[in-house]
């Protein structure tokens, strides 16, 4: 698999898990997903990373927390509750559907 695919793998993997609904008493932060990362050995740095990249934009008026993955941008999105989830991963899908990530 390559890295490309790997690290997208890894921002799905980690746009679903945290976010779940604020209302829930197993709400995931940005900061305990970070948090784990780092006791796991994966270093995040934290990054300022323009909003140009198609990677890091706003989805659903939520603006990602940036960082770095083996010198690469890594966003973490924390949406309200499980219908943004959803509706994010839609937009994301369709600002990325032309992009090749060969």
């Amino acid at each position: 698999m390559s890295e490309l695919r790997k690290i997208l793998s890894l921002y799905f993997l980690l746009l679903l898990v945290s976010c779940q609904s604020v209302s829930d008493s197993s709400h995931i932060s940005e900061e305990d997903v970070v948090k784990t990362l780092q006791e796991n050995g994966i270093q995040l740095v934290e990054a300022d990373i323009p909003h140009g990249n198609s990677f890091g934009t706003d989805l659903r008026n939520v603006t990602p927390g940036s960082y770095l993955l083996s010198e690469k941008p890594f966003f973490i999105y924390e949406f309200e509750n499980e219908k943004d989830i959803e509706k994010g991963i839609r937009e994301f899908a369709k600002k990325t559907e032309t992009m090749e990530l060969a």
